[in-house]
């Protein structure tokens, strides 16, 4: 219950909250929650653009509540989050703040980055989905196609990343916008990541 009450108002850009979930130093019920917001957004996501792509709502046998592309999907962003992601940004915090000579990932500016960052991203899926089921449109016409939903989750995506940076690694709402900005060049890496993971036999796993 602690938890989830800082998590409540770390979602209101409160600072004390936020560093209250830095500090914690543990990143398991923030990757619990990224999971289950994670989920949650897809499956709206997947009713919804149904319906505007034309093909009606899903059937009882069609609606799978975590079907081996959800599960891909979910295993992608995880991996790229964990392997890439994070690591830059724990890396170029490091490096900006001038703590580090060069680019280096302590352990400690990690665990301190994914305790503060995986429950505020995941809470983001969460706010977005109901945002993607009352408003299914797409806001940007071809060929990006971006919807409402996905507009609201970029947009809370890079909030809640500056300020958790900006907590965890003690540094200004200037210096977080630039590590977030330069991390994202990790960006080439998750398609490399989303090709190896939807090319595995995932049915195999989850038939």
């Amino acid at each position: 219950m602690i938890f989830l009450r800082h998590l409540a108002s770390a979602l209101v850009f409160r600072k004390s909250s936020i560093a209250v979930l830095a500090a914690d130093r543990r990143s398991g019920r923030g990757v619990l929650v990224l999971a289950a917001g994670v989920v949650c957004f897809l499956i709206i996501r997947k009713s919804v653009y149904r319906e505007l792509l034309g093909a009606g709502p899903a059937t009882a046998n069609e609606f799978v509540i975590l079907d081996w592309r959800t599960a891909a999907a979910l295993l992608r962003l995880l991996l790229f989050l964990s392997v890439f992601y994070i690591p830059a940004i724990a890396g170029l915090a490091g490096w900006i703040s001038g703590r580090a000579r060069g680019i280096s990932i302590p352990a400690d500016s990690y665990r301190a980055l994914a305790s503060a960052l995986f429950p505020l991203w995941g809470a983001a899926f969460f706010i977005a989905a109901p945002v993607q089921l009352l408003v299914p449109h797409f806001v940007v016409a071809e060929p990006a196609a971006v919807s409402a939903g996905m507009l609201v989750l970029l947009i809370l995506w890079v909030g809640y990343g500056i300020a958790g940076v900006g907590e965890a690694a003690g540094l200004s709402v200037m210096r977080a916008t630039a590590v977030i900005l330069l991390a994202s060049l990790a960006l080439p890496a998750a398609y490399l990541l989303s090709g190896f993971v939807l090319g595995f036999p995932w049915p195999a796993f989850f038939p």
